[in-house]
């Protein structure tokens, strides 16, 4: 009887732990920039899209960025039809630190939808 107790609250914790590890949106802090990531899929199973949107953490208001995908720079586009396999991603605009996301891994058929949000540089931009 013991051993059906614990084997059933290990299952319980065990799909507890899976819901919420799936449910949890992925939020990383880097140099006090952050983003958050949303992954969904596409109805064509050709194209993998990923959408940048940039924010000021402060102001809370959209602001545009340079965006360097695989060191190709983009300056006015947001939405990018990126190919499969490992993105190295990094958005700065001025007098905000800059961010990179390193190793972002796209599946074929994958829309992902990334939300940035960058603080304030407190370094003056000249003396």
């Amino acid at each position: 009887m013991q051993k059906v107790l614990s084997v059933r609250k290990f299952i319980y914790l065990f799909i507890s732990l899976l819901i919420i590890g799936c449910v949890a949106q992925r939020k990383v802090f880097e140099k006090e920039s952050e983003y958050k990531i949303k992954k969904f899929k596409t109805f064509s199973p050709y194209h993998s899209w990923i959408n940048i949107k940039t924010y000021s953490k402060e102001l809370q208001e959209n602001i545009p960025a340079l965006i360097k995908i695989n060191n190709l720079y983009f300056t006015e586009k947001t939405i990018f039809d990126a190919g499969e396999g490992k993105h190295n991603i990094s958005i700065d605009f001025v007098g905000t630190i800059g961010l990179k996301i390193n190793d972002l891994k796209v599946n074929k058929g994958d829309s992902i939808i990334i939300n940035v949000y960058l603080r304030e540089d407190p370094t003056p931009i000249s003396d």
